[in-house]
């Protein structure tokens, strides 16, 4: 799936802007995927309020298109977003927490295990 979601996730939230709940949960999106989705919400395309790309295997550079697109959409932008397994690494994580705190979301980012190669660790949630 990873070699062309980016563009074909970022085709398809273009043209369909009242999509308010996301779960694209383990479809292997890879770092394009995470990109894809990220330029959606980026750019206004869809209105997605909760997003769950849980065991995609983003990795830090999803994870960093990801905290982008946060920081730029702190009003419009989702407000539950589900990162879980998806080994962003210690930068990822601290790059998605302080675009999490910066645009004052009330809801929830969630990252269990997403800094870590293995998938047993204990779970953190950051509510704003």
């Amino acid at each position: 799936v990873e070699r062309d979601a980016g563009l074909a996730l970022s085709r398809t939230l273009r043209a369909n802007s009242s999509l308010r709940v996301l779960n694209l949960a383990g479809n292997h999106l890879g770092p394009r995927g995470a990109v894809g989705v990220a330029d959606a919400i980026t750019a206004g395309w869809c209105a997605v309020r909760e997003l769950n790309l849980r065991g995609n295997m983003v990795g830090v550079e999803g994870a960093l298109a990801i905290a982008a697109a946060l920081e730029s959409t702190p009003d419009a932008g989702p407000q539950l977003v589900d990162l879980q397994h998806n080994r962003v690494g210690e930068h990822g994580e601290s790059v998605l927490r302080a675009a999490w705190a910066t645009t004052g979301r009330r809801a929830g980012l969630v990252l269990v295990g997403a800094d870590r190669a293995s998938d047993a660790v204990d779970a953190r949630l950051v509510d704003r």
